[in-house]
């Protein structure tokens, strides 16, 4: 008999381990006490967010890489050699899904640890590519504060 046979059962142990993943998580974070630690605090599980996302969009990239390669393996099945390699393959898919799952709870985790911190959801900050008519425009400004560096 296995805990998977009781969804209910199955479903309040994940939530516990969960519970106790997130506290874990937030006892490494709020080692860190004190009021003057606050931004750190926030630093360091916005940190740990963004890193998991990270790990989580590499992982996925990773799952749909191989689902292509097993395709073409598939259009081509049939032969002893093929076959051998698509068992194979098929294999480290499952490897692969079984560590996404892993890899989506830590992230789970971080999102909740993040907003116990902050009070606030985590999203992911956009990547800015920087505008030359702004860096023109502050180079100008810090002149102007400096002193011409280019006199």
């Amino acid at each position: 008999m296995e805990i998977s046979e009781f969804p209910d059962i199955a479903t309040n142990y994940k939530e516990a381990e969960m519970s106790k993943l997130v506290n874990l998580k937030l006892a490494v974070i709020n080692y860190y006490s004190g009021e003057e630690n606050a931004y750190r605090r926030e630093q360091m599980a916005g940190n740990e967010c963004w890193t998991s996302k990270k790990d989580l969009d590499w992982s996925g990239n990773k799952m749909s890489d191989k689902k292509a390669e097993m395709l073409e393996l598939r259009k081509a099945s049939g032969s002893e050699v093929v076959d051998v390699k698509l068992e194979k393959e098929f294999n480290i898919y499952q490897s692969m899904a079984q560590e996404n799952s892993v890899i989506t709870e830590d992230h789970e985790a971080n999102l909740a640890v993040f907003k116990k911190i902050t009070g606030k959801d985590w999203t992911p900050r956009s990547s800015k590519v920087a505008d030359p008519k702004n860096a023109q425009q502050i180079n100008k400004e810090l002149d102007k504060l400096l002193g011409s560096i280019t006199e």
